[in-house]
């Protein structure tokens, strides 16, 4: 798989979504407190909006409207280092699979190109601190989000050639958010190493 998802022992996806995963796994305070902030404040959603846009007009309505949730998520964590708090939460979850896709994907094939992830300061850090946090980075495969995307939106993409870049190493530089506190799984302890059978391909990662 692309992203983290969550999975039962047999391997069957519960959701991409809202499940106890989030609620248990991703500590006590993941309440019903914070599903009120994390309803006033969304993570970014659609951003594949403005690829499939049909006139100039949609398109610019769509792509302002993914930047303008990237500019109030990136308010929100200047000065916090997780969206909820000090805790990964669901929405860090949700935040993080749109932006680890952003500059392999959203830049430049849907056209969401205002920047790239890694011209901004703090969603760039926020980013590598969560790829770099048990559970994320290593089931990350970015070979395989590439190939999703751009060989089969034939309608933008139509000889469905996919770019070598962007170059990955930068995922694994410090990012000093660890500077701003915080636990990032509470009371809880961090997931075990992946499975062997499960590691990502080295053609998938840094």
């Amino acid at each position: 798989m692309a992203i983290p998802h969550v999975l039962k022992a047999d391997g069957q996806v519960l959701a991409a979504e809202r499940t106890a995963f989030g609620d248990r796994i991703l500590g006590a305070h993941h309440c019903s407190s914070l599903h009120g902030q994390l309803r006033r404040n969304p993570p970014p959603r659609r951003s594949a909006r403005p690829c499939f846009a049909t006139t100039q007009h949609e398109y610019e309505e769509a792509c302002g409207a993914v930047f303008g949730r990237l500019a109030a998520v990136t308010e929100r964590l200047t000065d916090r280092r997780y969206l909820m708090g000090d805790t990964i939460t669901e929405a860090d979850i949700r935040l993080f699979t749109t932006l680890v896709r952003f500059d392999a994907v959203y830049h430049g094939h849907f056209k969401c190109n205002l920047y790239k992830l890694v011209e901004n300061p703090v969603l760039w850090g926020y980013a590598r601190d969560l790829y770099q946090t048990p559970g994320f980075g290593d089931t990350v495969d970015f070979d395989h989000i590439k190939r999703h995307y751009y060989p089969v939106h034939t309608g933008v993409n139509p000889n469905g050639i996919t770019p070598l870049g962007p170059d990955l190493a930068a995922w694994l530089t410090p990012h000093h958010r660890e500077e701003l506190g915080g636990r990032p799984f509470g009371d809880d302890t961090p997931p075990g190493p992946v499975p062997a059978a499960e590691e990502v391909p080295a053609a998938g990662r840094p």
